[in-house]
């Protein structure tokens, strides 16, 4: 009877044991692979990714039932940072980038209010930060007048407007293509009593951003 209680206690403590094992296993299977494919899909690492400063001026609007417009002079200032260290198991670069023209659109409520490029190529050295200054000669654009009309609604109540920046360009390295994309959500921009000119409120902001492999260079 002892024998056999002995038996089965042995023969649970195994099972116990070799189920442990494979639930492990199968949690560190399933970890390699998400990295994996992480790696394959971003293998530009973590970027780092700022709003500097933004200003507006002049800021004029001409608002109508069916269509208005906003004519604008924007001024934008990022932060680009490629950091030295990062985990390689999350396909991070170590390399230098070469950056070409950088496009960059300022929305508000997905209604996009201006777009802006940088004109000449910026070199992003391994473990440095280096800054984009992206401007736009006063321009105008039609806008949904309901969108208008929200901006005034928003400047009325709070005094400020939240604007969303995405920034789009191509990034290489000696042997790869990137392209790097970037979402700068809530950038508050506070204006003059009349409404004629703005700037960034509370300094500096983090952008989400990634790199995502295109291919490799030949």
């Amino acid at each position: 009877m002892d024998e056999d209680f002995a038996t089965s206690c042995c023969k649970l403590f195994c099972a116990c044991i070799l189920a442990c094992c494979s639930f492990f296993g199968l949690c560190l299977a399933i970890w390699f692979s998400l990295h994996i494919f992480i790696g394959k899909e971003y293998s530009g690492g973590p970027l780092m990714f700022r709003v500097d400063s933004l200003s507006v001026h002049p800021f004029k609007f001409n608002i109508s039932n069916n269509s208005s417009r906003i004519t604008a002079n924007w001024s934008v200032i990022f932060s680009v940072g490629n950091p030295e260290s990062c985990r390689r198991l999350y396909g991070c670069y170590v390399q230098s980038l070469d950056m070409g023209d950088v496009n960059v659109s300022l929305s508000y409520m997905e209604q996009n209010i201006s777009s802006m490029v940088t004109l000449y190529p910026k070199y992003f050295e391994h473990g440095h930060t280096t800054l984009i200054n992206a401007t736009v000669d006063v321009a105008s654009a039609s806008i949904n007048s309901s969108i208008a009309n929200a901006i005034v609604e928003e400047w009325t109540s709070i005094g400020a407007v939240n604007f969303t920046i995405e920034v789009d360009a191509i990034a290489e390295t000696a042997d790869t293509r990137y392209r790097l994309e970037a979402s700068c959500e809530e950038i508050k921009v506070d204006f003059s009593p009349n409404m004629t000119a703005g700037t960034m409120l509370g300094g500096s902001r983090r952008c989400n951003a990634r790199l995502k492999k295109l291919g490799s260079i030949d």
